[in-house]
């Protein structure tokens, strides 16, 4: 009688079983249905709204606020009762749960659950990267190029966000982005990079574009730590800080070997003295000779600087047949070998050694010291093709930093300043890419990304260009 009474006992508590798995499971479903896509944000600071603690943090997942704890009494607890949001994201471990119960969600219950995921967090393989860039729509049904989105420049200055949208096009640097987990890169800085990087490939995106307010932010607690980062105005300062940044504090990973090895090139300089022996009364100009023996030296470089001819400072218009023009590969002269460059007591040639894959080529349009420095910049057009041929070897242009100024209605000075009044203009830095696939050019200002006809890249105020090396 004993085992019949203890066998419909254990039958019972299997049904109650049965129907709690049940509620619960149309429960889950409720919940789950009550997931608002276009509240949520995941490119802002992760602290609680309440406490303004960035640890222990959730995100509700019906109105994206980030509350703090989900265990009882905790800020996020009590918003799942006060307000009936019930599913929330932990963004320490990516997990999902139900509150107030305080139950666990497996990511893989629902597909909305994964593709939240991977917005907190997108993770690439290889096959993923080969079949980039994918055609792709966001909540609005707006479609676009994952790979090829715009960056916030009120999160983030537009010389910032250039180098950002650069590096993520640079294949060899991308890849070790996409495919490493971000936690390998140890610097906090880099693993913000890392993850900006793998959002700007992400085919998940809920707007077409991506906002880098932790870099931002991570940028403003390094530069308590280092002064020269305050001093960083430009894209090419950026570039060099970064990438010194990340060689000098994790030389052993694969992200700095991958710099070193693709990016870095050898240059020989061969430098004599030089000293004034007298003047040409009828010309003016000054005679020179050769004091004492020739000194070599071969050192890296991380970029080409290439100076622009001098400019006269008429009072150009913006249309750039009035501007001065010169090719390229006159200016590239100065690396083969052949050119003297002089300075105030030598003379010096240079000769490329070792030419990397990836080569950076700086333009030296602003002069340091100058009281307005934008104003007084060099406006020279440099003339160049998609291709360029370089002491045998053919590098074929993958990046564009552009120069542009900024319109003092757009900076927001709605006042006329008089024109005697001694006040330098803004810079703005537009970036310009290659589509490997179809070949063609995108621009990139602010959050919006335009087409852009490959003809007209040289008649913009070209600042950095990227070149690959066939």
């Amino acid at each position: 009688m004993t085992s019949i009474k203890r066998s419909l006992e254990d039958d019972s508590q299997g049904k109650t079983d049965l129907v709690d798995h049940r509620t619960y499971k149309r429960q889950r479903r409720r919940y789950l249905d009550t997931i608002n896509l276009r509240n949520l944000d995941f490119d802002v600071e992760k602290t609680c709204s309440i406490t303004l603690s960035p640890l222990n943090v959730y995100c509700c997942l019906v109105c994206g606020r980030y509350l703090q704890g989900r265990s009882s009494n905790t800020v996020a607890f009590r918003h799942s009762i006060e307000e009936g949001h019930h599913i929330f994201v932990s963004m320490a471990t990516r997990a999902f749960y139900a509150l107030p119960e305080n139950h666990e969600i497996a990511q893989e219950s629902a597909h909305v659950l994964k593709k939240i995921d991977q917005l907190i967090r997108p993770s690439y393989t290889q096959r993923d990267i080969e079949q980039y860039p994918l055609k792709c729509y966001d909540l609005n049904d707006h479609a676009f190029q994952n790979g090829f989105v715009g960056l916030n420049n009120s999160a983030c200055p537009s010389y910032v966000n250039a180098i950002l949208l650069v590096l993520s096009h640079i294949p060899q640097v991308r890849n070790v982005f996409l495919l490493k987990g971000t936690e390998s890169f140890e610097l906090d800085l880099i693993k913000k990079i890392a993850l900006m990087v793998k959002k700007i490939w992400s085919p998940h995106l809920l707007r077409a574009h991506v906002s880098p307010f932790e870099i931002s932010q991570q940028l403003s607690l390094e530069s308590k730590k280092i002064q020269t980062v305050n001093r960083i105005k430009n894209p090419h300062d950026f570039l060099i800080w970064i990438i010194h940044y990340i060689t000098s504090n994790i030389p052993n990973n694969e992200l700095s070997e991958t710099l070193v090895r693709d990016c870095r090139g050898v240059v020989e300089i061969k430098t004599k003295k030089i000293k004034d022996v007298g003047r040409d009364s009828s010309r003016d100009t000054k005679f020179t000779e050769f004091d004492g023996k020739e000194s070599s030296r071969k050192t890296t470089f991380w970029n080409l600087s290439l100076d622009l001819p001098l400019m006269s400072f008429l009072n150009y218009e913006n249309n750039a047949n009035d501007l001065p023009q010169v090719k390229l590969e006159t200016l590239l002269e100065k690396f083969l070998g052949q050119k003297d460059v002089r300075a105030a007591d030598r003379v010096s040639r240079y000769k490329l050694l070792e030419y990397p894959k990836i080569l950076f080529i700086l333009f030296n349009r602003f002069t340091k010291g100058a009281k307005l420095p934008i104003k007084e910049r060099n406006r020279t057009i440099v003339e160049f093709q998609p291709e360029l041929k370089l002491d045998g070897f053919t590098y074929r242009l993958i990046g564009n930093i552009a120069h542009e100024t900024m319109s003092r209605q757009k900076r927001g000075e709605v006042n006329q300043v008089d024109e005697a009044d001694e006040v330098d203009e803004e810079s703005e830095w537009k970036t310009q890419l290659l589509e490997p696939r179809s070949q063609e050019w995108f621009e990139f200002g602010d959050k919006e990304v335009k087409p852009k006809e490959k003809q007209l890249l040289f008649l913009s105020e070209t600042f950095v260009q990227v070149w690959q090396r066939s």
